[in-house]
């Protein structure tokens, strides 16, 4: 790694945007005292260090409660390199060279998801008063089309949890596969 490195805030999260990395050792948490401030329920007050030395970044858990993830795994200890994601909690962050990275990653996203995107059908509203808000959150990914494993990896919860969501979404709705589940939806 060359170059100024910045941890860029990918949520809604009011931290700072984009945080520049020097060569250091940076506290993140929700303690003012910490270097990066994250006011989120799933941060610790001393939740994680970035480590910043010899061009590289490492970043290594605290022992926090909801544990730091790179790419969505749990680490300890981890290097992390350009372009890959850490998260604090259930809070995303991305390892980048620019402080504008994520409006270029944003827009490209969105020329990608309106590109691929199938035609959107409006749902009925009997069957969203059917269902629980977790289970619409993973309706609305399932009749896109989405995978067990991507709507889980859209809605950071466990593939496991994907799975019964939709198991309970057909007992309520009394369909027994996304085809069936579907034309109850075009029928209305």
């Amino acid at each position: 790694m060359r170059g100024r490195l910045f941890l860029l805030n990918q949520s809604q999260v009011p931290a700072a945007k984009s945080f520049p990395l020097s060569a250091g050792v940076y506290s993140v948490g929700r303690s003012s005292q910490c270097d990066l401030v994250v006011p989120h329920v799933t941060i610790s007050r001393r939740h994680a260090e970035i480590r910043v030395a010899g061009g590289s970044v490492t970043i290594v858990d605290l022992e926090s409660r909801n544990g730091t993830f790179v790419n969505n795994v749990r680490i300890r200890t981890c290097t992390v390199e350009e372009g890959q994601s850490v998260r604090f909690g259930r809070v995303p962050f991305m390892l980048a060279s620019s402080p504008d990275a994520l409006d270029q990653l944003d827009s490209e996203q969105e020329t990608m998801d309106q590109r691929d995107a199938p035609p959107q059908t409006p749902i009925p509203k009997w069957i969203i008063e059917s269902l629980s808000r977790a289970q619409i959150g993973v309706l609305l990914h399932l009749v896109r089309g989405l995978s067990e494993k991507e709507i889980a990896r859209k809605l950071e919860i466990s593939q496991h949890t994907v799975h019964h969501h939709i198991r309970d979404i057909y007992r309520v709705l009394n369909v027994h596969s996304r085809g069936e589940l579907l034309a109850l939806i075009m029928k209305e």
